[in-house]
């Protein structure tokens, strides 16, 4: 919906780069040179807790933007870690390029805060879903979505542990869920 002159300008400054499977994109803490639109496969992003184990926040499909809050982050770093899902290419745009197309076009920036406020407001609710329900309602939930989207046969899109994660629930229990479910 952004006019064609805008588009141009930013798909003029992007470069494209494939990452294979489980190929890192970037690493919590690194400076946040670039954002990513992924043309093909996927991007998590995740964190890594104190007892060595990944939290899988967000994955960023086909069409999406990843890592755009981190252009107008004041520290400049990389909030969290990034890696493929399967044979992923990615269009790179640059922080410097980003801010300056945003100051150049007041719509670019204007899609920039719907985005960014959508995405918060998601979280939000997420965070409000997680505190207020159990983990049967939470996968419960999660497969009914799935459904919406893939049709009655289901393939989870992520890994068990992963899921679990963002299902706020230990893989062990997931596991289990999915075992007696199935049953």
């Amino acid at each position: 919906g952004l006019p064609a002159e805008i588009l141009a300008n930013l798909a003029g400054a992007a470069t494209r780069r494939s990452h294979p499977d489980k190929g890192p994109v970037y690493y919590e803490g690194d400076p946040a040179q670039r954002c990513f639109l992924v043309a093909q496969g996927a991007v998590e992003v995740l964190r890594y807790h104190e007892d060595g184990e990944e939290h899988m926040l967000h994955r960023f499909d086909a069409g999406s933007i990843a890592a755009l809050p981190a252009m107008f982050m004041p520290h400049g770093l990389y909030p969290m870690t990034a890696r493929a899902v399967g044979y992923t290419v990615l269009w790179r745009i640059s922080r410097v390029h980003m801010r300056s197309a945003c100051e150049t076009y007041p719509a670019l920036a204007m899609r920039m805060l719907q985005t960014l406020s959508g995405l918060l407001y998601q979280r939000v609710n997420e965070v409000d879903w997680l505190t207020s329900s159990n983990a049967q309602q939470r996968l419960a939930a999660y497969l009914v979505a799935q459904s919406r989207q893939q049709g009655v046969q289901i393939e989870l899109p992520t890994s068990q542990r992963n899921l679990a994660s963002q299902l706020g629930i230990r893989a062990e229990t997931l596991n289990r869920m999915l075992a007696e479910w199935q049953t």
